[in-house]
């Protein structure tokens, strides 16, 4: 069990990783607007969906050197290519934790 956690936590940490840019640039999530209680039911309502990196491009927040580092970053991604890698990557960590067979 040592083994995992020395190889097991950068296994993971890898596929967090990769995860997150496939995540926050091709994912698309709905965004809460606003939920009313009504009788003893919540109605909610949501904005459309879009990615976060879509919406974060949208605000005003970011400056434009950093809007257009991830503009740089966005364009170099392949969402094909980061789903085969997160596939790899999960196959990987479920080898580590199978257990050998006595």
């Amino acid at each position: 069990m040592a083994g995992f956690q020395l190889t097991g936590d950068t296994l993971i940490n890898n596929l967090y990783t990769c995860w997150s840019l496939y995540q926050n640039h091709f994912l698309p999530t709905f965004k809460l607007i606003e939920k009313v209680k009504v009788n003893s039911k919540y109605k909610k309502k949501y904005e459309k969906a879009e990615t976060p990196y879509n919406r974060l491009m949208a605000s005003a927040v970011p400056t434009s050197p950093s809007k257009e580092a991830l503009k740089h970053l966005h364009l170099s991604l392949n969402p094909f290519a980061l789903k085969k890698t997160l596939e790899k990557k999960l196959k990987k960590i479920f080898n580590v934790l199978r257990l050998p067979e006595l």
